[in-house]
């Protein structure tokens, strides 16, 4: 994968970390809010660390093509992760049941800022995968 590539996709990978930290779902922001931080869970967690540690190891020149898959795979288990949660966050707690209106209704845009960002990351690895095998 070129250079390029690769930077555009660690700063996508960076832009999703922040989105983290900002609101991701809550009713009325005056009562409570929560961020994606809060609804960490531990496939998210492997799929971050998963994809810091193999996109610092493709910059330092030790990246095989084994590596930038795990790179890939990781990427697609945060996207896996983040439609989960933007599903399921409402059930236990107020809703019990799947409402894709509710989730809809109340997802805020740092949820959306981790989900397009890591899906663009997704995007320009498929694209360079295309390209380089054309």
């Amino acid at each position: 994968m070129r250079l390029p590539s690769r930077i555009a996709i660690t700063i996508l990978l960076i832009i999703s970390i922040v989105g983290l930290f900002l609101p991701w779902f809550f009713f009325s922001r005056t009562e409570d809010y929560s961020n994606g931080w809060s609804w960490m869970n531990i496939c998210m967690i492997i799929g971050y660390v998963g994809s810091l540690v193999s996109s610092a190891m493709i910059f330092m020149k030790k990246g095989s093509v084994d590596i930038e898959m795990l790179n890939f795979l990781c990427m697609i288990l945060i996207i896996i992760s983040c439609i989960y949660e933007f599903l399921t966050w409402h059930v236990e707690t107020i809703t019990g049941s799947m409402n894709l209106r509710i989730s809809i209704e109340n997802t805020h845009y740092g949820f959306y800022v981790t989900l397009i960002s890591i899906s663009l990351a997704v995007i320009v690895y498929i694209y360079n995968l295309m390209r380089k095998r054309i």
